[in-house]
């Protein structure tokens, strides 16, 4: 559903720019340009999914999901400064940011619920 709503809501600030009609084709072309959300979502449902078909309870399932989120974006972030040949410090900082995202999103739901 976020993939949805944020592609929409980038399709319609440039329509609302542009003055562009709404067409099959501009909301197919938002749908794609944004696949990334979809591909980033993959290993927390992943994690959704397995730990709900181990047994575990919906939250814990949910749970699994948003550190496992966390974990990752931390982890991605890693990746991408290895893929920027970034030096100690520049790894150090940009796993810290990863991980300070994922702590966040960790801290949210504990907020909301």
């Amino acid at each position: 559903m976020y993939w949805f709503a944020h592609s929409y809501g980038d399709l319609l600030g440039h329509r609302l720019a542009s003055g562009e009609a709404l067409s099959w084709r501009g909301l197919a072309h938002a749908f794609v340009r944004d696949w990334a959300i979809v591909r980033g979502a993959c290993i927390p449902l992943l994690a959704l999914l397995v730990a709900g078909a181990l047994g575990a309870s919906q939250a814990t399932a949910v749970e699994a999901a948003v550190w496992t989120t966390a974990a990752c974006l931390a982890g991605f972030e890693l990746l991408a400064a290895l893929r920027a040949h970034a030096g100690p410090r520049e790894l150090v900082l940009e796993t810290c940011v990863g991980a300070t995202m994922g702590l966040a999103i960790v801290a949210l739901r504990v907020i909301l619920h």
